[in-house]
């Protein structure tokens, strides 16, 4: 079998950048803690817990103050708030690119929406940017906003708004966006488009909690091409031995020792367990 490997996946460097504080800040006498799941990787959150970090979803979940590592899909400006008032030290992981949209949601004038997942961690950070706007995740929520215009911040991983722009163009809403999605998820998309041709099945790498890894998953079905989601290297299926051409790629959460594990597995030719 042979192994195309996308140009660009895998750590993003935001993601990278998000790792590497907390690996520093585990090194701490203090308790350490991290908001949630630092990104969307149950190998990345294993290892921190390993190193001595406490996971919480809540300020109360934390038995003294310490620490805390905002992870990188971004925390509302309440939040914060609410551990620096408790005497928290702040460890900020969030990826550059979701403060910057941040930034832009506090500063925009008028009405403001937010195109991305209900839900996800980074739309629930916009949100406590902007308590105000209304989150819009298809085309449908596009009928429960007034006619008018509007200013609107997009999640960085989410996939192409152009179906809620047309339906917003149909129902007399004007949407002006602030920012375009994350130019790293642009880049994985794209190399995952330059080797589909090429190959006759897919692997995708990542979480199944990840925006940006169930893109690529969509991308490589949409294809017609046979596409598999593998977050572990045991889940590698028995049938993807049977294709001459396997493309790979990865989400920007998935560690590169996740990446590497996956590929020698299917290097070796066997679904049998790697020694």
């Amino acid at each position: 079998m042979k192994l195309v490997k996308a140009a660009s996946m895998g750590f993003c460097r935001g993601v990278r950048a998000a790792i590497e504080k907390a690996e520093t800040a585990a090194s701490s006498s203090s308790p350490v803690y991290v908001y949630g799941d630092i990104v969307h990787s149950s190998a990345v959150m294993d290892r921190l817990r390993a190193l001595g970090i406490i996971r919480i979803e809540r300020i109360e979940e934390a038995e003294e103050p310490g620490a805390v590592i905002i992870r990188a899909h971004g925390i509302a400006d309440d939040e914060r708030k609410a551990f620096e008032r408790k005497g928290f030290t702040i460890i900020d992981a969030t990826c550059p690119v979701v403060l910057h949209n941040q930034k832009l949601l506090r500063e925009a004038e008028g009405h403001v929406i937010i195109i991305g997942k209900k839900g996800h961690p980074e739309v629930l950070a916009l949100c406590g940017a902007r308590r105000e706007a209304a989150v819009v995740s298809s085309p449908e929520d596009v009928r429960n906003l007034s006619p008018g215009s509007y200013k609107a911040v997009l999640q960085t991983t989410f996939p192409s708004p152009s179906p809620i722009l047309e339906e917003a163009e149909r129902q007399g809403v004007r949407i002006e966006l602030l920012n375009a999605i994350c130019p790293a998820s642009g880049e994985r998309r794209k190399a995952l488009c330059d080797i589909i041709p090429s190959v006759d099945a897919v692997v995708v790498i990542g979480s199944a909690f990840s925006s940006n890894t169930a893109e690529l998953l969509s991308i490589a079905k949409e294809s017609g091409k046979p596409s598999y989601l593998v977050s572990d290297a045991d889940e590698i299926p028995s049938e993807i031995y049977s294709f001459g051409t396997v493309g790979i790629t990865a989400g920007a959460s998935a560690p590169d020792s996740l990446v590497d594990l996956v590929v020698r597995k299917l290097e070796s030719g066997s679904d049998k367990p790697l020694l």
